[in-house]
């Protein structure tokens, strides 16, 4: 069947004769020039495109970080260690308790801990002081200080040890005063002075910790609160007993006015970690959100460039390719756009991750750190893989269906 070729038909088609021929050398790669072409037909679209793709997939890898990271974090809890806490938000346990805990058959040792917050020259600066009695230098092996470490800070009233990141926040050094505001002391005033110690390593998985002495901070106190308001940490000999172990603690004061709730550290990490919401839940529902936001985007481009070029893919089957060819073209647009922005997000996040939390806002400092580690990565590169197929499947269905004779008989009306 013999077509009349208007100018219009034939320039496009030269240009795709030319095109192939030229792509047609001696290492027989001839769609690489098509892929290309098609690619970059409208800049300043394809340069937007890739930027959003890039976005939301830093977004998608700082998310899957966030929730490796909160993993990492519980899967490096102890389980020799008890945390008791107040059962109930009325309780206050006093420190008194910690002799009766001590008592139970199987613990070896007990640490008082309080927790001091407040914030450091500004209010969205939140800071909180982790303050421990001698028993922390053995019930509480995460901090991994040394004996002489132990004896300096409880022989030093106002003595802070600073893990790094947390000194790197605060840009503070050995001897330095570190001062928040905090709740009422005795003495009417609400700054409470501290003088940095030393700079100590962090502990594996950690954002960063500030250690006290719990002596200071409870003498420091008004009167009617000294003594209370704190938790435990106790130590067992037997790792297999300790779900029984925290039953006993807690039966200690079942039916008195502070009654108990005794769970390992590693369930205590997991609930913290869980304390405003399902964090897992809400950092993944943010990814899926990003990632919808890539099919829409890649999805709709893809179908609207096939449309517009339904007569060139007709004119390249009219000269000898195949179906699965003009298909393979179709799928290598969706896929370069998302694998390329998926590498170039993750890059993004990378930096992003490494961000001094010091010049982040309050709230989001205290958010963990995203572990942007291998299996992050190949994770991300495979839902942009996946995402690639899904954005193709509709211009594929299409590419399959083009009418050689209705599209180039168009063209030439």
């Amino acid at each position: 069947m013999a077509f009349a070729l208007s100018r219009e038909l034939l320039l496009p088609l030269f240009a795709i004769e030319v095109a192939i021929l030229r792509a047609e050398g001696r290492n027989g790669v001839k769609f690489a020039p098509l892929i290309w072409s098609a690619l970059w037909r409208k800049p300043t679209e394809a340069v937007l495109t890739w930027l959003t793709v890039a976005a939301a997939f830093a977004l998608f890898g700082l998310m899957l970080g966030v929730n490796a990271r909160l993993k990492s974090y519980i899967d490096s809890a102890s389980m020799d260690v008890l945390s008791v806490f107040a059962r109930f938000p009325s309780a206050r346990l006093q420190f008194g308790m910690r002799d009766q805990i001590a008592r139970v058959m199987g613990v070896s040792d007990v640490a008082v801990i309080y927790g001091l917050s407040g914030h450091h020259v500004d209010l969205r600066n939140s800071v909180h002081i982790v303050t421990v009695d001698e028993g922390g230098a053995r019930a509480m092996p995460e901090y991994a200080l040394g004996p002489a470490q132990w004896k300096r800070l409880f022989s030093k009233p106002d003595g802070l040890y600073v893990s790094r990141k947390a000194a790197d926040r605060w840009s503070l050094k050995d001897g330095d005063t570190f001062v928040i505001t905090g709740p009422p002391r005795a003495d009417g005033s609400d700054a409470w002075p501290f003088e940095v110690l030393e700079v100590v390593p962090d502990m594996p998985d950690s954002t960063g910790f500030l250690l006290g002495n719990y002596h200071y901070v409870d003498e420091s106190r008004p009167p009617p609160d000294r003594n209370r308001d704190v938790m435990f940490h106790a130590r067992v000999n037997d790792v297999t007993r300790a779900a029984e172990i925290g039953r006993q603690i807690d039966r200690l004061n079942a039916n008195s006015g502070t009654p108990t709730i005794s769970i390992s550290q590693r369930q205590a990490q997991q609930n913290m970690a869980h304390s405003d919401g399902n964090r897992s839940l809400a950092t993944s529902a943010i990814g899926a959100a990003g990632l919808f936001m890539i099919l829409l985007l890649v999805a709709n481009g893809i179908a609207q460039s096939v449309r517009e070029r339904a007569s060139e893919f007709a004119m390249l089957r009219a000269l000898g390719f195949r179906t699965r060819h003009l298909m393979g073209l179709v799928a290598c647009e969706a896929a370069i756009p998302c694998l390329m922005g998926a590498v170039l997000g993750l890059l993004l996040a990378i930096q992003l991750a490494r961000w001094p939390t010091k010049y982040l806002p309050g709230d989001f400092a205290n958010l963990p750190e995203p572990a942007i580690s291998v299996g992050v990565m190949l994770q991300a590169v495979a839902f942009g893989a996946l995402l690639a197929c899904a954005s193709a499947v509709v211009p594929l269905i299409r590419v399959a269906r083009v009418s050689v004779v209705s599209q180039l008989r168009g063209a030439a009306g």
